[in-house]
């Protein structure tokens, strides 16, 4: 498995309300080039630049300022179902961000993605639930 960025946040899940502990969430990305697996908390500085969110996630909007908001896709401990969780992160230098925290997200609506620059590439695993982008998503699965 490659190396892996565990973003330590607690998460309550949109599908059967458990409290997800931020020492033990299933959040995580493979951003930056670290050999090993790695954890962050908010307010962590990443050595990643904002670029090479690009090599990790589909790009929707280009971000015009310091702050990036990107869709990641998290497993519940106690459902095991997926549910989407809203990163962001904040451009410290131009070969640095920092992780500024996370929350769940009941659904991918047109609203949650509109303000979304990027989304996880892991979107074709994705089946839309009612009430969501359903039209959106299909296109970027489409995109992979």
């Amino acid at each position: 498995m490659a190396p892996r960025i565990f973003f330590r946040v607690p998460l309550v899940c949109t599908n059967c309300g458990t409290l997800n502990e931020a020492r033990t969430i299933d959040l995580s990305s493979s951003l930056g080039n670290d050999p090993e697996w790695t954890y962050a908390e908010p307010g962590e500085a990443l050595d990643v630049a904002p670029e090479e969110l690009e090599d990790e996630f589909l790009l929707l909007r280009r971000s015009d300022g310091a702050r990036t908001i990107a869709i990641e896709l998290w497993v519940c401990g106690s459902c095991k179902l997926y549910s989407p969780a809203r990163l962001e992160f904040r451009t410290r230098t131009p070969r640095v961000i920092e992780f500024v925290g996370a929350i769940a997200v009941p659904a991918l609506t047109r609203d949650v993605l509109d303000e979304a620059n990027f989304v996880t590439r892991k979107i074709e695993e994705w089946t839309p639930r009612p009430g969501e982008d359903a039209l959106r998503i299909e296109e970027l699965r489409r995109r992979i």
